[in-house]
């Protein structure tokens, strides 16, 4: 079946557009709509027309404010929304694509008529992002935030359990995520292997072009312990060049976090910075991108720093798509003295830093947002 048959029906729940996962969304329906694929979208709420997609927003349906209903309460108003609407939709489609925690009538509605019913996985399986993230947590003696999305709540985990059970295909974004599932009993050939992606009209290299005085290493991240922000800063002091290099942090810290940290971004070399619209100045200024996450999908920045000519030091649990020792170093979740090496690497070799700097931006090349929508359409047709 040739891409440009396919009927999409792309389900969800929240603003697209919105950092994260909503920009994620709305890069994926615009892709595969320069595909030509037939793309109807049922969304909470698009603040902008999307050339070739025709958009359902639920909010007009139901006209109260998400931020007065509550994530979940929204979430699940949004799924029996949509899944009535397709339930009576007189064209057919290929494909539902939905999201977490709006995904169970839909996909049911999908399959009562027989269509392919898909499951966006942009984590790891929630049982073990509850479990990993929790653990991380305790260790720093950090209470979880009670609205964070990888704070246990059994109804969460009861409503995704559902969800992977009636999807037909489950999309994660890296071979740990997969392994996550796999090892939690969902089979392998439910599962398929995606990618996201950057745009490369936005996001150009700066490779071999940057006068630092000193390396400058950017951590650009939700400042949380999911994210491994304190493993990136304990690294850095450990690694002897701290005093020769610098460390940005960027992003916003849950309650609490900061406290904890206080000893470790006194240095004079640290320097915080709000969560920022437009990242690309912040790349353009970055020799390394530091992402110790101890669980993750696949982060955005890592398709970004890398198309800017940005070396990478991230752990295996990042989802980062990369080669070791090519355009950066991985090293295993929690590993701080690795990290601490490796980072020192990287201020004591110039060249080798070039050289990965170099490799990142030639590597990015391969995950635009027309290539991961190839490869996701590759997954739709292998399904189907």
């Amino acid at each position: 079946m040739a891409g440009r048959l396919l009927k999409i029906a792309y389900s969800f729940p929240f603003r697209l557009g919105s950092p994260g996962i909503g920009a994620a969304a709305l890069s994926q329906i615009r892709a595969l709509a320069e595909r030509d694929c037939s793309v109807q979208v049922f969304c909470w709420s698009s603040p902008q027309r999307i050339p070739g997609v025709k958009v359902v927003q639920t909010q007009r349906i139901v006209p109260i404010p998400q931020r007065f209903m509550g994530r979940q309460r929204a979430c699940r108003l949004h799924d029996y929304l949509t899944a009535t609407l397709l339930t009576h939709w007189r064209e057919p489609f290929d494909v539902v694509h939905t999201w977490p925690l709006a995904a169970e009538l839909t996909l049911k509605a999908a399959r009562a008529r027989h269509w392919l019913g898909v499951r966006e996985a942009p984590n790891t399986h929630t049982e073990h992002a509850f479990d990993v993230v929790a653990k991380e947590h305790r260790a720093l003696g950090i209470e979880q935030e009670r609205d964070n999305s990888h704070t246990f709540d059994p109804t969460v985990l009861d409503r995704e359990m559902r969800e992977y059970e009636v999807a037909s295909l489950i999309l994660a974004p890296s071979e740990l995520a997969i392994d996550t599932f796999v090892r939690r009993g969902v089979p392998r050939s439910k599962l398929a292997l995606k990618s996201y992606g950057f745009d490369p009209l936005r996001y150009t290299s700066n490779a071999g072009m940057r006068a630092n005085d000193g390396l400058t290493f950017s951590f650009v991240a939700r400042c949380e312990p999911r994210k491994g922000l304190h493993l990136a800063l304990e690294a850095w002091h450990r690694s002897g060049i701290a005093d020769r290099s610098k460390f940005r942090v960027t992003g916003r810290f849950i309650p609490g976090y900061r406290e904890r940290l206080l000893p470790l971004l006194q240095h004079k070399n640290v320097s915080e910075h709000d969560f920022l619209a437009d990242l690309r100045p912040l790349y353009q200024a970055t020799d390394v991108l530091v992402l110790p996450s101890v669980e993750d999908g696949s982060a955005l920045v890592t398709y970004e720093a890398q198309a800017s000519g940005c070396a990478l030091l991230v752990s295996d649990a990042s989802g980062a798509r990369f080669t070791h020792g090519t355009e950066g170093f991985m090293h295993r979740a929690g590993d701080v003295e690795t990290l601490a090496q490796q980072m020192r690497m990287l201020a004591d070799d110039r060249a080798l830093l070039l050289r990965m700097q170099n490799a990142a931006a030639l590597n990015a090349q391969q995950y635009t947002w027309e290539r991961a929508t190839e490869r996701l359409v590759n997954a739709y047709e292998a399904a189907l």
